[in-house]
Protein backbone atom coordinates (compact mmCIF):
# COMPACT_ATOMS: atom_id res chain seq x y z
CA UNK A 1 0.00 0.00 0.00
CA UNK A 2 2.87 2.40 0.88
CA UNK A 3 4.78 1.97 -2.95
CA UNK A 4 1.45 2.94 -4.25
CA UNK A 5 0.94 5.98 -2.27
CA UNK A 6 4.49 6.96 -3.15
CA UNK A 7 4.45 6.24 -6.76
CA UNK A 8 1.21 7.94 -7.39
CA UNK A 9 3.01 10.74 -5.53
CA UNK A 10 5.74 10.66 -8.42
CA UNK A 11 2.64 10.76 -10.84
CA UNK A 12 1.32 13.57 -9.39
CA UNK A 13 4.39 15.79 -9.29
CA UNK A 14 5.63 14.52 -12.74
CA UNK A 15 2.24 14.92 -14.66
CA UNK A 16 2.82 18.89 -15.54
CA UNK A 17 5.65 17.62 -17.43
CA UNK A 18 3.57 14.92 -19.55
CA UNK A 19 5.41 12.09 -18.58
CA UNK A 20 4.96 9.05 -16.85
CA UNK A 21 7.04 6.95 -14.25
CA UNK A 22 8.48 4.62 -16.51
CA UNK A 23 9.26 7.48 -18.45
CA UNK A 24 10.73 9.15 -15.99
CA UNK A 25 13.26 6.28 -15.04
CA UNK A 26 14.21 5.78 -18.59
CA UNK A 27 15.03 9.57 -18.71
CA UNK A 28 16.93 9.40 -15.45
CA UNK A 29 18.88 6.01 -16.21
CA UNK A 30 19.87 7.18 -19.70
CA UNK A 31 21.64 10.72 -18.20
CA UNK A 32 23.32 8.36 -15.66
CA UNK A 33 24.30 6.01 -18.34
CA UNK A 34 28.57 6.21 -19.48
CA UNK A 35 27.54 4.65 -22.98
CA UNK A 36 24.69 4.74 -25.08
CA UNK A 37 22.83 1.66 -23.95
CA UNK A 38 20.83 -1.37 -26.44
CA UNK A 39 17.03 -1.88 -25.25
CA UNK A 40 17.84 -5.41 -23.94
CA UNK A 41 20.54 -3.25 -21.18
CA UNK A 42 17.89 -0.71 -20.36
CA UNK A 43 15.41 -3.89 -20.09
CA UNK A 44 17.63 -5.47 -17.60
CA UNK A 45 18.90 -2.36 -15.36
CA UNK A 46 14.70 -1.56 -15.50
CA UNK A 47 14.09 -5.06 -14.56
CA UNK A 48 11.68 -5.10 -17.82
CA UNK A 49 11.04 -7.49 -20.21
CA UNK A 50 12.62 -6.17 -23.59
CA UNK A 51 9.37 -5.70 -25.35
CA UNK A 52 7.62 -3.41 -23.05
CA UNK A 53 10.77 -1.20 -22.60
CA UNK A 54 10.66 -0.93 -26.92
CA UNK A 55 7.21 0.27 -26.41
CA UNK A 56 7.57 2.42 -23.86
CA UNK A 57 10.95 4.17 -25.84
CA UNK A 58 9.13 4.03 -28.74
CA UNK A 59 6.43 6.33 -27.29
CA UNK A 60 9.25 8.23 -25.77
CA UNK A 61 11.17 9.10 -29.16
CA UNK A 62 7.58 10.00 -30.90
CA UNK A 63 7.41 12.43 -27.73
CA UNK A 64 10.87 13.80 -28.43
CA UNK A 65 11.86 12.53 -25.85
CA UNK A 66 14.75 9.90 -26.58
CA UNK A 67 15.86 8.65 -30.25
CA UNK A 68 16.89 5.31 -31.31
CA UNK A 69 20.23 4.48 -32.98
CA UNK A 70 20.87 1.66 -34.78
CA UNK A 71 24.83 0.52 -33.20
CA UNK A 72 27.38 0.80 -35.27
CA UNK A 73 28.94 -2.14 -34.97
CA UNK A 74 26.11 -3.99 -35.42
CA UNK A 75 22.95 -2.61 -37.03
CA UNK A 76 20.68 -5.23 -35.28
CA UNK A 77 21.19 -3.06 -31.85
CA UNK A 78 18.85 -0.11 -31.22
CA UNK A 79 20.58 1.93 -28.84
CA UNK A 80 18.92 4.68 -26.33
CA UNK A 81 20.10 8.27 -26.87
CA UNK A 82 18.66 11.50 -24.64
CA UNK A 83 17.78 14.57 -26.63
CA UNK A 84 17.53 17.71 -25.63
CA UNK A 85 14.16 17.79 -24.55
CA UNK A 86 14.97 14.81 -22.16
CA UNK A 87 17.40 17.05 -20.94
CA UNK A 88 15.30 19.52 -19.70
CA UNK A 89 11.98 17.44 -18.82
CA UNK A 90 14.80 15.77 -16.03
CA UNK A 91 16.02 19.45 -15.36
CA UNK A 92 12.88 20.76 -14.77
CA UNK A 93 11.99 17.34 -12.38
CA UNK A 94 15.14 17.77 -10.85
CA UNK A 95 13.51 16.94 -7.23
CA UNK A 96 12.45 13.49 -7.77
CA UNK A 97 15.53 11.02 -8.94
CA UNK A 98 15.55 7.36 -8.18
CA UNK A 99 18.29 5.38 -6.46
CA UNK A 100 20.85 4.75 -9.04
CA UNK A 101 21.79 1.28 -7.43
CA UNK A 102 21.11 -0.52 -10.30
CA UNK A 103 23.77 0.80 -12.09
CA UNK A 104 26.71 -1.64 -12.05
CA UNK A 105 30.34 0.83 -11.27
CA UNK A 106 31.56 0.49 -14.16
CA UNK A 107 28.21 2.06 -16.27
CA UNK A 108 27.68 4.84 -13.90
CA UNK A 109 28.50 8.75 -14.79
CA UNK A 110 30.47 10.34 -11.49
Amino acid sequence: MTSAIVMRDWEIELAPSGITLPQALVLYYLQGYLSTPTLPELAQIMCRESYSISALVSRMEADGLVPKKRGPKNSRQTRVLLTKKGQKVIRVNSRWKPRETSFKPSQRKN
